[in-house]
């Protein structure tokens, strides 16, 4: 949702900048040049750097290591009206980035289990309600739930333990 970050980009402070990321495209937006036409229209046109590429691809150019490139953002902000993970959300989390984020995906059960670790936004947010995530997520005191995100990946979703829990799992069927 493009137009999520160009209106928050609007309501924060000058030196934010937002990079949107987008699919490589093959066919015209549904949106249309409407959409992009308001986007380049906004003040602040000039802080949005567009990225065209998966994240994977982003944020994760050749050798460098994922969490170099995370380490430059200071927030993730995933405005879909609907995802299956995101993957964003979980490297993110992994990396110690904060999110806001909308009520999508995996976000429901990791908070339902193990309590809040994004900041939430609803999915028809304005500019200054996601502007407001943004420094709430990027404040000291979120910083607990940040670290607890991270520790999450890293002790309870990491590559070591899921393989463990699936070799006893298929081990139990046996």
């Amino acid at each position: 949702n493009p137009v999520s970050l160009a209106d928050a980009i609007e309501c924060l402070p000058s030196q934010f900048k937002g990079v949107y990321v987008t699919p490589h495209c093959t066919r015209p937006a549904p949106h249309g040049a409407g959409l992009i036409s308001r986007i380049k229209a906004s003040s602040r046109a000039s802080d949005l750097i567009w990225c065209e590429g998966s994240v994977d691809e982003v944020l994760r150019d050749g050798d460098t290591v994922m969490g170099d490139n995370y380490a430059g953002l200071d927030c993730v902000l995933i405005s879909s009206v609907e995802e299956g993970g995101p993957l964003v959300l979980l490297e993110a989390m992994a990396c110690g980035v904060p999110v806001v984020m909308t009520p999508v995906g995996l976000k429901a059960e990791l908070e339902q289990q193990y309590g809040r670790l994004t900041v939430e936004i609803p999915h028809n947010a304005d500019g200054d309600t996601i502007a407001k995530a943004i420094l709430d997520a990027i404040h000291p005191l979120n910083r607990a739930a940040v670290d607890r995100a991270r520790e999450l990946m890293i002790y309870e979703f990491n590559s070591i333990r899921l393989r463990t829990d699936f070799e006893a799992m298929v081990v139990t069927a046996a």
